[in-house]
């Protein structure tokens, strides 16, 4: 009896980034600065990493050291995605962290799917249907990282320029948050 795809392992490639600031405004949707309507579309996105430094303890009468969690600490977050024209939401997001000129902290939700949800649209698409991404609005991820109180610590605009390559531009952004959470769905 063959198993069930949906005990296959979550894969890398099945994701969504968005971030969304208290105003609304989704910091990493081209939709919001340039009309198309596409998610942001990074090609690569780091989980969180969450870790406790072991604390050590001793008493003066006592012989070996106890050791217990410490201050849990979060590795930042770092996501490329291609440069695209008309497209500057992500400096528009930096500005505000240099600059001090607003509310710059963002929740971020990096939604993971399994291979059991259908990812991929209806062939061929025609008109209205016709949409940049292939993953249905309807598609329930298997699991969501909530980043919580987000902020970008770094902005590389671009790739590096060179006249003999064939690359596409990829911009690099590394964002500091406070917590995270994880939400978990059966499907």
């Amino acid at each position: 009896m063959a198993r069930s795809v949906s005990t296959d392992f979550f894969q890398n490639m099945f994701f969504l980034v968005e971030a969304i600031r208290p105003d609304g405004l989704n910091m990493v949707n081209r939709s919001q600065s340039s009309g198309l309507d596409a998610p942001a579309g990074f090609q690569s996105c780091s989980v969180p990493t969450v870790s406790n430094d072991a604390v050590t303890y001793r008493e003066g009468t006592m012989t070996y050291t106890r050791r217990q969690p410490g201050i849990p600490s979060f590795d930042d977050i770092t996501m490329s995605r291609g440069v695209a024209r008309l497209d500057s939401a992500l400096w528009a997001w930096m500005r505000l962290v240099n600059e001090g000129s607003g509310d710059y902290r963002a929740d971020i939700q990096i939604k993971h799917y399994h291979r059991a949800v259908s990812l991929t649209r209806p062939f061929p698409t025609t008109g209205a249907e016709k949409n940049l991404t292939f993953i249905p609005e309807d598609a329930q991820p298997g699991r969501i990282y909530h980043v919580f109180e987000a902020f970008p610590t770094s902005l590389k605009l671009g790739g590096d320029l060179s006249g003999d390559s064939s690359d596409i531009s990829l911009q690099d952004l590394t964002v500091a948050y406070e917590y995270v959470e994880v939400e978990e769905f059966d499907f």
